[in-house]
């Protein structure tokens, strides 16, 4: 049996991907460590049938970019340690780090030096997504860090994966790295984490639903203010779940506008198992992304997908990573920031069931062509 050791900065829980993958490899054969951030309700380690979870540190929230530096650093150090102890007991076979950030591929300096494998997985381009965060823009002294930081991290890997074919266009136009170098690799859905859930629907509203981070760049503002716009014309009932930076703001924008009938913060984290019911139980799925280098460009929705898969039509602006995918059949669009177009287009699918079944229909042409047996393959095959 392959042993096979995986770093993520990131929240077991809650990552489909880095679970995809996992279950991907144990069904292969493979025995997987991973090293993660720590989460309150769970174990510091954690085992399972072919695979093994430590949780070395917490993850930093706010808005400093300082902070977050000194959160990664110290991940960073204690993942190193953690897998060079690890190495000695288990040998691994390849090194699979998950960015952000892209310099934890160094944990793996040692091993690298022995002749192992190392595979830097794009999760997210630091940069656009630096840009976007902290509203930086133009040369900076932390940017001109993070352009070096990124080419030599990418010249150290033995092979990286994108999350999108746009992330990887930038990664070969911007750091002049090979095309044979980068798979792309989707976030496609797992058939074992997402599964359809025959749910009784409440017939009394009409239900739409966000989850995941939430960010202003994510826009969950935006679909409070659609909310707002249409308070009183449809019986509607947004369902918000979710942590991040910009909570104690929707919740203040909701109470502002008085929308707690209509709108739900569950102010938690739901584990990637419970979702497939909760969506289940769902009208439509909203995403509200900001028009911004990196939302715009390159990245690429992974509850979208979750949404479709699971059967629910999907409200989305029009950005270019999404088109890219998909075509004005398969969602419903709508201008980036709009909240008014927003508002109508959430109207129009309430008001035309017909509508909601066709885009179920055709965004099913996207699975057609990509399936999980092709995800499953690339990743192996890289392997």
């Amino acid at each position: 049996m392959a042993n096979i050791c995986m770093i993520a900065y990131s929240d077991y829980n809650q990552d489909a991907r880095i679970k995809s993958y996992i279950r991907i490899l144990v069904k292969n054969g493979y025995h997987v460590d991973l090293l993660a951030l720590k989460d309150g309700n769970n174990r510091n380690v954690e085992e399972g049938q072919g695979y093994r979870i430590k949780r070395l540190s917490k993850k930093y929230r706010g808005s400093s970019a300082l902070a977050y530096i000194f959160s990664y650093l110290k991940f960073t150090l204690l993942s190193s340690i953690c897998l060079n102890w690890l190495d000695i007991l288990n040998r691994y076979s390849a090194i699979h780090v998950h960015n952000m950030p892209n310099f934890l591929v160094f944990t793996a300096l040692i091993q690298k030096l022995l002749g192992k494998k190392v595979i830097l997985d794009n999760h997210d381009l630091m940069i656009p997504l630096y840009k976007s965060k902290f509203e930086e823009s133009g040369r900076t002294f932390l940017l001109d860090l993070l352009k070096m930081e990124q080419k030599w991290s990418a010249s150290f890997a033995s092979h990286m994966i994108c999350a999108d074919h746009l992330q990887k266009e930038y990664l070969q136009k911007e750091f002049g790295i090979d095309a044979k170098k980068i798979t792309v690799i989707l976030n496609l859905p797992h058939e074992d984490i997402f599964k359809f859930i025959p749910v009784e629907k409440d017939s009394a509203h009409f239900n739409v639903i966000y989850h995941g981070t939430i960010a202003k760049r994510l826009g969950i503002d935006l679909m409070i203010e659609a909310v707002k716009e249409i308070r009183g014309r449809i019986p509607i009932k947004l369902h918000i779940y979710g942590v991040g930076d910009f909570l104690k703001e929707v919740v203040a924008l909701r109470d502002r506008y008085r929308l707690q009938e209509e709108v739900f913060i569950a102010e938690r984290v739901v584990p990637i198992e419970e979702l497939s019911m909760i969506i289940c139980g769902m009208d439509a799925g909203l995403i509200a992304n900001r028009n911004t280098e990196s939302t715009a460009n390159f990245m690429f929705p992974v509850k979208l997908l979750e949404y479709l898969y699971l059967g629910v039509p999907v409200i989305a602006p029009r950005l270019e990573i999404i088109k890219h995918y998909f075509d004005e059949n398969m969602l419903l669009y709508y201008e980036s920031e709009n909240v008014k177009e927003l508002a109508e287009k959430i109207v129009e699918l309430y008001r035309d069931l017909s509508l909601r079944d066709r885009i179920q229909e055709r965004s099913y042409e996207f699975f057609k062509k990509h399936t999980l047996v092709g995800k499953t393959g690339d990743y192996l095959g890289i392997l």
